[in-house]
């Protein structure tokens, strides 16, 4: 997986390696299909339209969230840093490092 948006080049070597993916389901689909029986040719057809709708939505919002993960860390450091809320500093109950996570220590 890309870890940031791809750009010129990158794009499209990245929608051919899609596109070489869909077309080898499709072939391997269309060399099977005479060989699986009856009702599992449609249970197989289901199958590939349900991820084949469900497949982009899920990629897309996983790389959204992948590709802006760092800026969102970025600006959560900031708010956590500039901001206080009507109980007093955040920061004092905000674990200082990924250690303290593990000991389990505030």
């Amino acid at each position: 997986m890309p870890r940031k948006r791809p750009h010129g080049k990158r794009r499209w070597l990245w929608l051919l390696h899609l596109a070489l993916v869909v077309a080898g389901v499709v072939v391997a689909l269309i060399s099977l299909w005479s060989s699986i029986p009856g009702g599992w040719r449609w249970l197989l057809v289901g199958v590939l339209a349900y991820c084949a709708i469900g497949t982009p939505i899920t990629i897309a919002r996983v790389l959204r969230m992948y590709w802006n993960a760092p800026e969102a860390a970025e600006k959560n450091r900031q708010l956590l840093t500039e901001g206080t809320d009507s109980f007093g500093d955040i920061r004092e109950h905000w674990p200082t490092s990924a250690s303290s996570l593990q000991r389990g220590n505030p």
